[in-house]
């Protein structure tokens, strides 16, 4: 036997009981991996943690601030009505822009006065001594400056229908440069408690009349409201203003639906994220080579789905379309007219908590008076052909738009931190198009292409400046065009 069996044979032993270094050192190696996977996973879900409690922490902020901006007012009420001086220190100061208009707003500071529900609370209200009402007044003062650097048809504003296509009428075509305040607004808005609830009253005007060459008051809006029942004037049930980008031009896109008539609507929540309406509304129509006359109230019906993203909304409208012959005003004609239309926004959280996406649809036959440029260059609801007969046009308006907060360092500038925080720009792209009939003439409207690309300013949130840049094409029924530029420079405080 070999003497050294035994020798090996304990140290196979010995190598058993203690194991193979490699071997334990990958076992160690696998166990470690498996603890930083483990651990990495632990961390990832620690932070989204922290993250939903920043979220949340920063809603109860907001909520926090509004709440002491409402006692703030009633603290100012109060010293009012004994004769103690407001406080005008500068926190207090502070609070009162914030109670005016949230950094939230700025982007949303469209002409919106009318929201479905009456809310319980009417943050800046004063009571109306005697009465159960409390009222609050608003709007603001607006300076435009606008340059038209080619024929462009309009004063203090640009409407590309009004492009003069083809040779250009001396002292007709409005190129120059004009100043003006006349687009300034003042609102009252007015909430009652009952026993049955809250009745709202809003009015609201400005200065932009057309008539001669005077600043003439012009009502834009005028209703009552009562929980999910609304009468007056106010804008389309067919319109989505969520959908309006923020523009300097006073005139606004020329592909949207942008319609302010009389009414009457109900209103229904299906829910917590969507919304259903309905009215009755103007059926006035505008006609080309006739007058029109209203049968029966235009119909119009939409749902709005709001989203953490943003919102989406469908509507659709139905026309009674009635007119006569400017030859022949007895001989009252009638035909079928309809739309539909669908926009929406998105809020791009991943590249920016306030870029936002928006756009609209809109299709139909008849609904010329709806589109903001038909409207505005009138008569395109429908034509009466060589025999008498009335012909709704087809129509068809789009737009895109996209809106950038510019991000800047929030370091004090003019003494102020942040002060750069709400610099934002929009680019828009717009189309409409009608779709002509052989015996319309030739210089008969066709399409219209508008883009405009602005930068906007807050340096604190009740004041705006902007600047705008504008460029827009007509083209003819006969294939002819004209386009033109323009350039506006405009300052806004907000009361």
């Amino acid at each position: 036997m070999n003497r050294n069996l035994p020798n090996l044979i304990l140290g196979l032993f010995i190598l058993l009981l203690l194991g193979s270094p490699a071997v334990t050192r990958a076992q160690e190696e696998q166990v470690s991996m498996e603890d930083l996977q483990k651990l990495l996973q632990e961390q990832k879900e620690m932070l989204e943690q922290q993250q939903k409690l920043i979220e949340q922490q920063g809603e109860q902020l907001s909520e926090t601030q509004k709440a002491m901006a409402t006692l703030q007012t009633q603290i100012d009420q109060l010293k009012a009505d004994t004769g103690q001086p407001k406080d005008k220190s500068e926190d207090t100061i502070a609070l009162r822009e914030q109670q005016s208009a949230t950094a939230d707003d700025v982007q949303s500071r469209k002409d919106t006065p009318e929201k479905e529900d009456a809310a319980d609370e009417f943050p800046g209200s004063f009571p109306i001594p005697g009465t159960n009402m409390s009222a609050k007044i608003g709007g603001y003062v607006r300076l435009g400056l606008v340059d038209s650097l080619d024929p462009i048809g309009s004063d203090d504003r640009f409407i590309v229908g009004s492009i003069p296509v083809g040779e250009p009428t001396p002292g007709l075509d409005n190129e120059g440069f004009t100043i003006s305040a006349k687009r300034s607004r003042v609102n009252l808005d007015m909430r009652m408690d009952s026993s049955v609830g809250t009745f709202r009253a809003f009015i609201e005007g400005d200065f932009a009349a057309e008539i001669g060459d005077t600043d003439t008051y012009r009502l834009r809006h005028a209703f009552g409201q009562y929980k999910s029942v609304l009468l007056g004037q106010t804008w389309s049930t067919f319109m989505d203003t969520g959908a309006t980008p923020e523009e300097l031009d006073f005139e606004g896109l020329n592909a949207n639906i942008n319609d302010r008539q009389p009414l009457l609507r109900y209103t229904k929540n299906l829910g917590p994220s969507k919304s259903f309406a309905v009215a009755l509304e103007d059926p006035a129509a505008e006609l080309t080579g006739g007058d029109g006359k209203g049968k029966f109230a235009d119909v119009a019906a939409r749902i709005n789905s709001p989203r953490e993203w943003g919102h989406l909304q469908a509507a659709v409208l139905l026309r009674n379309i009635s007119g006569a012959p400017t030859d022949d005003p007895t001989s009252v004609k009638s035909t079928f007219g309809w739309g539909l239309s669908f926009s929406g926004s998105n809020r791009f959280k991943k590249w920016s908590q306030q870029d936002n996406f928006k756009y609209q649809f809109n299709i139909g036959r008849g609904i010329g008076r709806y589109i903001n440029d038909l409207d505005s260059v009138g008569g395109l609801d429908g034509v009466f052909d060589p025999e008498g007969n009335l012909k709704v046009l087809p129509a068809l308006g789009a737009y895109v738009a996209y809106q950038h907060y510019w991000k800047r360092d929030p370091t004090a500038f003019f003494g102020r931190t942040g002060f750069l925080r709400n610099l934002r720009s929009t680019m828009v792209l717009g189309y409409t198009q009608v779709d002509t009939y052989a015996f319309q003439a030739d210089d008969a409207y066709r399409r219209t292409k508008r883009v405009t690309l602005n930068i906007l300013w807050s340096p604190i949130n009740s004041i705006d400046l902007g600047f705008e840049l504008l460029w827009g094409e007509r083209m003819n029924k006969d294939g002819e065009r004209g386009n033109a530029k323009q350039f506006q420079l405009v300052g806004t405080f907000f009361f």
